[in-house]
């Protein structure tokens, strides 16, 4: 993080000043003063999370972690004295997309990727907002933040105000990632300023944490610092997490379990991105990792093995593909509960090649096991429950049980649409598959019109050679002949 700071200010004096200050004297409980000191440190945390920058997360993690425990604390003291509703403001300067966007989510929940410096009294952040020199292409805005802190629990701000040079602007801080719903977004043409109204709320982040908990369960305490790649994996940002993982092979010290998972996940990401051949070279390094150390990490190996036969079963290699889920299997018996979530994922995999071989019994019985460990395992909000519903869709699709199939896919994309990114592969694959369910059923509208929303999806995340966007053309050239 240091040096970081200093290769990026090397010619600027005072700010090496500052670092060296920091350098010498920085202690967990400065976190707060050093961010309203607005210097180096400000300005490159305010950077990297505005811009998600996975390195630099990483690299300054330490910090950030100082800095929201710091806030709790404060935060503990606001809580026991704070009775009533709060309202904090904030004046800010958006680009019209922005603005934009706020307009057309009026009833939706937005959720700050950074921390957000806000005043209790109004006409310091309507100072702000208006007396600010105006740049071409920008709107004026002012937040009003309404928080009641007897109902709502996922949420920590603090009174700043003695950290501040300017006491009188009655600073709060709100911590990275509080959710909020928008109540109205409204301009008011004699003012030039567009009032935008929110208020705090628990909707989704009950969701995310529990989500967060069960990832953290998954984690043996010496791979905890995966938690955030896996993450980044399972939203779709394949570039980050495999940024992510590279600067923790490269910028720590990894243990040979850590190393294992690094290339467990460099496997994913590359089969996710369709490069297979490296993920094939991936998961084989993790595997052997995992199978010769001492003791052998049985349970780990597995569900490598269960990663390496995706790929085969992506490369149409089903017999490569069946022999890693089987051995994968028998792993299992050895080190995991039967109902254990990985055990599922494998059966749906060799669902999926029962499936091909049109199996379909066999193929049912297996997704309808996996579906209930999911059901009885994973919490609410995680996005693998909607895979055995994907697959069992598919079975009904393949034997033309097509009204059953569309309920199954569905309710996979509610529960998809509730857990991950409106751009996520998927969420395109779901929609794809409800495309031609419509089409079988005539329905040649409602067909193109999720085929439609797929193919937006394509075009915006996945590569040119990804197997979605193969499906995607295929299915729109046969909607184009029916139509």
């Amino acid at each position: 993080m240091i040096r970081i700071c200093r290769n990026y200010y090397r010619r600027n004096l005072t700010e090496l000043a500052n670092i060296d200050e920091f350098d010498h004297t920085y202690r967990s409980s400065d976190a707060i003063s050093w961010y309203m000191k607005e210097t180096f440190l400000y300005k490159f945390i305010n950077k990297t999370l505005q811009t998600q920058d996975v390195d630099l997360i990483y690299q300054f993690r330490f910090y950030i972690t100082d800095l929201s425990e710091q806030l709790e604390l404060i935060f503990k003291e606001l809580k026991e004295k704070q009775k009533d509703v709060l309202k904090l403001y904030r004046g800010v300067q958006l680009n019209q997309d922005e603005m934009t966007d706020y307009q057309n989510s009026v009833g939706n929940l937005i959720s700050n990727s950074g921390y957000l410096l806000t005043s209790s009294e109004r006409s310091v952040a309507y100072d702000f907002a208006t007396k600010s020199a105006k740049s071409e292409g920008v709107v004026r805005a002012l937040f009003e933040y309404l928080v009641d802190l007897n109902v709502v629990q996922n949420i920590v701000i603090a009174d700043i105000g003695q950290y501040s040079a300017f006491p009188e602007k009655a600073h709060f801080m709100i911590d990275i990632g509080a959710t909020f719903q928008i109540d109205s977004c409204e301009y008011n043409a004699k003012e030039d300023l567009w009032h935008i109204k929110v208020h705090a709320t628990d909707k989704g982040a009950d969701l995310a944490a529990e989500y967060i908990e069960y990832q953290k369960k998954k984690m043996t305490e010496s791979n905890i610092a995966l938690i955030f790649g896996n993450l980044l994996l399972e939203m779709g940002e394949y570039a980050k997490a495999e940024r992510y993982f590279d600067t923790i092979l490269n910028s720590s010290n990894p243990n040979n379990e850590e190393i294992a998972c690094i290339y467990f996940n460099f496997g994913r990401t590359h089969r996710l991105k369709g490069d297979f051949d490296r993920a094939i070279n991936c998961y084989n390094r993790a595997y052997n990792l995992h199978i010769n150390a001492r003791p052998e990490r049985l349970a780990s190996a597995g569900k490598t093995l269960n990663g390496l036969g995706v790929v085969y079963s992506e490369l149409g290699r089903q017999v490569k593909a069946e022999e890693c889920f089987r051995q994968a299997m028998e792993l299992y018996k050895k080190s995991i509960p039967k109902n254990h979530v990985d055990v599922a994922g494998t059966l749906i995999n060799l669902g999926t090649i029962d499936c091909d071989r049109k199996n379909f019994k066999q193929a049912l019985s297996k997704y309808q096991e996996a579906k209930k460990i999911y059901d009885n395992s994973l919490p609410p909000g995680h996005p693998n429950r909607a895979l055995p519903r994907v697959n069992l869709g598919n079975v009904h699709l393949a034997t033309g049980n097509y009204e059953s199939a569309l309920q199954e896919y569905e309710s996979a994309l509610k529960l998809q649409e509730a857990s991950l990114p409106a751009d996520h592969a998927d969420i395109a694959r779901t929609l794809h598959n409800l495309a031609i369910v419509h089409t079988h059923r005539g329905n040649m509208i409602e067909a193109k019109k999720y085929l439609k929303r797929a193919k937006e999806i394509a075009d915006r995340t996945l590569s040119l050679k990804h197997s979605v966007r193969t499906l995607i053309d295929k299915t729109e050239a046969v909607c184009v002949d029916k139509a």
